[in-house]
């Protein structure tokens, strides 16, 4: 089509490349960009725009540049977490390491994203920390009638509000833009995964099973669309039954609409539960 743009995003493909990737690369017609890490100058501006400040003393830029080693989304958690805990000062204008602490900067911050997530949540207050977890268990995307009908602390649900904007003022979730069901997701899967594996089994599993009764009573009028979520939700807790119930399901549903590897996954999953 005539005047249309094509924005084709792969993962690393590495050599031998398929025949159609290395045709694409050749056409005259296509620009080639390999993305690279963050440079120091770019961790720098990122810093700038994650902590809101005009400027960021080299010490701190040079320390995210080379913990981070120009990873975007773990130069702002780092960002993030040098604020949260209080190791970091705005001064005149410039973000500075905080003069009143004895900071080794590196003893002090974990060395990995997941870490310096788990970091961030564990120092929560105690409503927020459940918030994210429980949201957690919902999904990347979390729809706010749920979290709240499912929220363990009945006495807190009605400050459910207050609690999510608190999380995505520290940039752990992000609003999804929805009149008719307002929903918030992650900003990163890392976030999700590091708050769900904060949780202990059991209140994971109990937490699952709540999820999936929920979509069974409130979305009865068509269950087919939720399949897969039921199936993944019923398979975390020990209902056997009903997870081979869903798996089946959206097993079938792959099938009818030709995705053949998603059936096959179903359908395995499904025959390892039944085995088991």
């Amino acid at each position: 089509v005539e005047g249309m743009q094509i924005i084709l995003v792969t993962r690393p493909i590495f050599s031998p490349a398929p025949r159609e990737f290395e045709q694409l690369r050749r056409d005259d017609d296509v620009a080639w960009i390999r993305p690279a890490a963050l440079s120091k100058s770019d961790t720098h501006t990122l810093a700038q725009v994650s902590l809101g400040v005009p400027a960021v003393a080299d010490e701190i830029v040079d320390f995210v540049h080379m913990r981070a080693a120009g990873n975007p989304f773990f130069t702002e958690e780092l960002c993030y977490a040098l604020r949260d805990t209080g190791l970091i000062v705005v001064s005149d204008g410039i973000c500075r390491i905080n003069q009143n602490e004895d900071v080794d900067l590196s003893r002090l911050m974990p060395d990995s994203v997941q870490g310096t997530v788990a970091s961030r949540i564990d120092q929560l207050p105690p409503q927020l920390q459940l918030t994210i977890k429980v949201a957690s268990v919902i999904g990347q995307t979390f729809p706010v009638n749920i979290l709240k009908d499912i929220y363990p602390v009945q006495d807190d649900r009605p400050n459910l509000p207050e609690f999510l904007e608190g999380l995505e003022n520290l940039g752990l979730t992000v609003d999804v833009d929805s009149e008719n069901d307002p929903a918030f997701r992650f900003k990163h899967a890392i976030t999700q995964n590091v708050a769900y594996d904060l949780l202990p089994f059991a209140q994971r599993r109990e937490l699952h099973q709540v999820v999936a009764e929920w979509l069974e009573i409130n979305r009865l009028d068509d269950l087919s669309p939720h399949s897969p979520a039921l199936a993944y939700h019923w398979s975390e807790t020990d209902a056997t039954e009903k997870a081979i119930e869903y798996l089946d399901k959206s097993g079938e549903q792959a099938l009818d609409n030709d995705a053949n590897r998603e059936a096959i996954q179903f359908l395995n999953r499904a025959s390892d539960f039944d085995q088991s």
